[in-house]
């Protein structure tokens, strides 16, 4: 795990923001980090990142530091083993409790009074955000039989859940399946960007709303990219400083080609942030806001474009 907290436990502000960190390009990447570092920091909230793949476990032991041109003390990593990608549902929960074990010394935030833990992930990751709530929440209580999350935070990811069974991350459960939906036990939100809703991405994203899920909220952010700029931009230097890479290559589906000057950062920081509030003390948040879709001709869905080249309605974003 990679813990970004504030130095002084006084201006903490009792919540924790998981991100379960996404594994695409063979490398943790923090896209929830990226995208709303600032309103996590203004709020003084608690960000911590967690490894949860096999593949980006090999890559910590195995590649993390030991190009020449790279050195990094990577001796922490070396007995470092995911057997499984269905370890992933333990991890979680066990990290979940731990942050709220109170002043236990494994604790890295004992002290600061932890008093609520939201689940969060983006894109293909975004998923098992969605497996954990509706596979593992009910279960996973503290002794107190308190929830262990608090909160759910699912952004850019598909229609589809995982399986929760040891077979990799690409096995989803088929479509129609109520596994795949947020149960609505605690606040939960989808936060899309408009690229979700283009073929080829993922054109069948769950559209869930407080109609019968009165804890649940989907917000679709009109011209907003499932990579955009600011992202881009932020996360290059860091890959280039650690790993002599770029954040996207030219064959990957997220390349800059697809990428728009439209940050979702503002909206995805607001909606974060009132998530938080939601949780916090049943401050609900705005309803849901649905990018408009109609039929295409075939019988198939497709956005529903104004005179301008401008998708109609969702949240609008202010620049």
């Amino acid at each position: 795990i990679l813990v970004r907290r504030p130095d002084d436990p006084g201006v903490f502000n009792g919540t924790v923001y998981v991100e379960l960190l996404n594994p695409s390009l063979g490398h943790d990447v923090d896209f929830i980090w990226q995208y709303t570092h600032r309103a996590i920091m203004n709020d003084g909230a608690v960000w911590i990142g967690v490894t949860g793949t096999a593949r980006t476990v090999a890559f910590l032991r195995e590649r993390w530091g030991q190009e020449p041109e790279f050195v990094r003390n990577n001796s922490r990593y070396t007995a470092l083993e995911m057997a499984e990608d269905g370890q992933l549902w333990d991890v979680l929960a066990q990290l979940g409790e731990l942050v709220k074990s109170g002043d236990k010394p494994q604790n890295p935030l004992a002290g600061f009074g932890v008093e609520r833990v939201v689940l969060t992930s983006f894109s293909r990751t975004a998923e098992n955000v969605v497996t954990f709530a509706a596979s593992f929440h009910a279960d996973a209580s503290l002794p107190n039989g308190a929830p262990i999350y608090d909160g759910y935070f699912a952004s850019g990811g598909s229609a589809f859940a995982k399986r929760v069974v040891a077979l990799g991350d690409e096995v989803r459960l088929p479509p129609g399946d109520a596994r795949s939906l947020f149960p609505g036990d605690v606040p939960s939100v989808r936060f899309q960007s408009q690229t979700e809703m283009l073929p080829g991405f993922s054109v069948e994203t769950v559209r869930q709303t407080e109609d019968g899920y009165p804890l649940v909220r989907t917000y679709e952010v009109a011209g907003a990219a499932h990579i955009d700029a600011e992202s881009d931009a932020l996360g290059q230097p860091f890959l280039e400083r650690d790993l002599g890479r770029s954040l996207y290559f030219p064959e990957f589906i997220c390349a800059p080609v697809v990428n728009t000057p439209i940050r979702q950062s503002g909206p995805a920081s607001a909606i974060l942030i009132a998530l938080d509030r939601w949780v916090r003390d049943g401050q609900l948040p705005p309803p849901s806001q649905l990018i408009s879709l109609v039929d295409d001709g075939s019988g198939d869905l497709a956005l529903d474009f104004d005179a301008d080249g401008n998708a109609r309605g969702g949240v609008r974003p202010p620049v």
